[in-house]
C-alpha cells in the first residue's frame, strides 16, 4: 500500500562541521502532484558572528552567501512555525536524516532559544522502499543515473529530486531531471501518470 502523502525534506547548512541551517526545502507528493516550498533562514546573532561555523567550501557548493541570508532570509521562528504547522505529527523523509535532523534541532533552538523537543519526525528515504526489493533496486538505479546530471545544490531542488525519484521508482511515473537556476519559494508540478 502506498501512502497518500509523502514529504521529502532537505536542508542546506553553513558548514558540515558545527554548521547552522541556512535553507530548508521540501517536496510534498500528493495525488500525482508535487508541491515544493523553500525558505532561506536568517542567522541568529549567535550563528552569524561565529566565523568558525561558516565554511567557504560549503558556500561554493550551495552558492548561498551570508548577504543573501541577511537580505532574504526569514527569522528562524517563522520557518520553525511554518514547518510545525505543515508537518507536526507527520514523517519527513531525508537522504541524510542525521544531518538534517541536527540542523532542524538547531533551527528550533534558534527560534525558541531553548533545546525543547522538536515536533517533527525524520526518517531515511530508504525506509520508503523497505521490504520491496524491486522498488529499492529501481530507486538505487535512479539515484546512480541522476548523479550524472548537474543539479543546483539547493534545499527544494534536492527535495524535489528525491520526490521525483520516488515517483519514478514507486509509481512508474516518468520523472525527468530538471535544473533549477532561480527556484521560487513555492511551486507545483503536475506529474503524468
Amino acid at each position: 500500500m502506498q501512502p497518500n502523502e509523502v514529504i521529502f525534506v532537505d536542508l542546506e547548512a553553513s558548514s558540515l562541521v558545527e554548521g547552522y541551517p541556512i535553507e530548508v526545502g521540501w517536496a510534498i507528493v500528493r495525488d500525482f502532484k508535487v508541491t515544493t516550498e523553500s525558505h532561506l533562514i536568517r542567522p541568529t546573532p549567535e550563528w552569524y558572528f561565529d566565523d568558525f561555523r561558516w565554511s567557504t567550501d560549503s558556500e561554493a557548493v550551495h552558492r548561498i552567501t551570508r548577504s543573501n541570508l541577511l537580505e532574504q532570509g526569514k527569522l528562524p521562528a517563522e520557518v520553525a512555525a511554518r514547518m510545525t504547522e505543515l508537518f507536526s505529527g507527520k514523517i519527513l523523509y531525508s537522504d541524510a536524516p542525521s544531518y538534517d535532523f541536527a540542523w532542524i534541532v538547531e533551527l528550533f533552538h534558534g527560534a525558541l532559544n531553548n533545546r525543547s523537543a522538536v515536533p517533527l519526525k525524520l526518517a531515511d528515504v530508504s525506509d520508503l522502499y523497505e521490504g520491496d526489493d524491486t522498488d529499492e533496486r529501481k530507486y538505487e538505479r535512479e539515484v546512480r543515473k541522476r548523479k550524472k546530471f548537474k543539479v543546483e545544490h539547493r534545499a527544494a531542488a534536492d527535495a524535489l529530486n528525491l520526490a521525483l525519484i520516488w515517483c519514478h521508482s514507486r509509481r512508474g511515473i516518468k520523472a525527468t531531471q530538471f535544473e533549477f537556476p532561480n527556484l521560487p519559494d513555492s511551486w507545483e508540478i503536475l506529474l503524468d501518470h
